[in-house]
């Protein structure tokens, strides 16, 4: 929760500048500014760490390092940030509860190209990870991009140079399972006078779980056309085709073959 203060000066500067002070530091302490996107229930809530990140250019506010579930009313964590992050950590998007409290979906950046959606589980203590079958998609990748491989008239073993690929929840259809879209993107070389070709797969699905080892994919959907890249000057952009148009978010400036591109979702 953030407090806009409107200090009004009355009796003098001095007192102008000791009562903005004083707003100041109640804000500060205020335990309630450090908590955002409460479960439904309102029990629990995310926390933020800025410990030795450092301020950007585009803001006066430095990117949190971690972040961390904490039940409200003990501040207790009870999801320490992923290890899988990079640090500082970057979100594609605000973690997802489900509507019942007992579930998150966190969508994360994990390296240069690649981030992922990780899912938690309450099991009365804390929050506890979710393993569902991410290979089971990247299977469906594998078999689409064979498809564009053999309609480029290259064979199935043709190497390929991984350009992106990244997982992201998109909602709780209920308190049990969640839809995502995944894309994987990887250039090959088709002639030595021409730039690499990208094989581009994309697909929708719902993750269910049944508990937390058991979790399984449903309705797999491949996401029909091309989206390629747009040309601006010496850079292109690449976009996640997604059901929420308005989310789009700089993965990497990446150099791939003779043209560098920038790569969105």
């Amino acid at each position: 929760m953030k407090r806009l203060f409107i200090c009004l000066t009355t009796i003098g500067p001095a007192t102008f500048l000791m009562v903005c002070a004083v707003g100041a530091l109640a804000n500060a302490a205020d335990p309630e500014d450090q908590i955002y996107e409460k479960s439904p229930d309102e029990r629990f809530g995310f926390r933020d760490s800025f410990a030795g990140a450092a301020k950007t250019e585009q803001s006066e506010m430095s990117d949190p390092m971690a972040i961390e579930v904490v039940e409200i009313s003990s501040k207790r964590v009870v999801l320490p940030s992923p290890k899988e992050a990079l640090t500082p950590i970057h979100l594609r998007r605000e973690p997802y509860w489900s509507n019942d409290s007992k579930h998150i979906a966190l969508s994360f950046q994990t390296g240069p190209r690649t981030w992922t959606a990780m899912l938690y589980e309450w099991d009365g203590k804390e929050f506890a990870e979710v393993s569902w079958p991410r290979d089971v998609i990247r299977k469906r990748f594998e078999e689409e991009q064979a498809e564009q491989l053999k309609a480029l008239g290259l064979p199935e073993s043709t190497p390929r140079k991984r350009v992106y690929e990244g997982f992201t929840a998109l909602e709780w259809v209920d308190a049990t399972a969640v839809k995502m879209i995944a894309e994987r993107i990887d250039s090959v070389v088709v002639s030595k006078d021409l730039p690499p070709a990208e094989l581009d797969a994309r697909f929708s699905f719902v993750v269910k779980i049944r508990n937390r080892q058991n979790a399984e994919i449903a309705d797999a959907t491949k996401i029909l056309g091309t989206h390629g890249y747009h040309a601006e000057g010496d850079w292109a952009e690449a976009r996640l085709v997604d059901e929420q148009p308005e989310s789009s978010y700089l993965v990497k400036d990446v150099e791939e073959g003779r043209q560098p591109f920038r790569l969105y979702a």
